[in-house]
């Protein structure tokens, strides 16, 4: 175990190349997605403070398995990781940052628009999610798990994306 923790520390950064280091897409991802949240600066951060860091989970799959896992008993920047799994778009209640999976894509765009202004952070592994209005996408080839961020779509929901996960990012603009 001690490995997918140094690995979480590093892939927060770097796009790393999964087979390389024989870890599943899967864990790869999960990590960058609970690494994603030291990198964005909600507008309401003070109020934050001490409160659970709650990632919601529309739609199943081993990203989202692999999250359930990696999550549990983590505290990222001071506030204790919370999971809550959403069936529709509707029940998304409070949370900090949205993982969308695949199977949900038919759904992107009214996620994408029920989200707008809620200060909630969208990710998806669908290619096209950056540059429909969600947030930030995992882009997967030759063995790597990279991600494209739109900071356009970030800024209008009121959440500013660090520099430094923007310079390891492929930066898009859309919707």
């Amino acid at each position: 175990m001690a490995p997918l923790v140094l690995l979480a520390g590093v892939c927060a950064v770097t796009p790393i190349p999964a087979l390389a280091v024989q870890v599943p897409e899967s864990q790869v991802k999960a990590a960058f997605l609970i690494n994603f949240a030291k990198f964005v600066e909600w507008p309401d951060a003070p109020s934050r403070s001490g409160k659970p860091l709650v990632i919601g989970l529309l739609g199943r799959d081993a990203t989202g398995v692999a999250l359930v896992t990696m999550a549990a008993g983590k505290v990222v920047s001071g506030r204790p990781l919370v999971l809550r799994h959403f069936t529709t778009i509707s029940e998304v209640s409070e949370c900090d940052l949205l993982y969308v999976a695949r199977t949900e894509s038919r759904r992107l765009p009214a996620v994408v628009e029920a989200l707008k202004g809620r200060h909630v952070l969208t990710v998806s592994d669908h290619p096209e999610f950056a540059r429909e209005g969600g947030m930030i996408a995992f882009r997967s080839g030759n063995r790597r798990v990279s991600f494209e961020v739109n900071p356009v779509a970030a800024r209008g929901n009121g959440l500013i994306i660090s520099s430094q996960l923007l310079s390891v990012a492929v930066v898009v603009n859309g919707r």
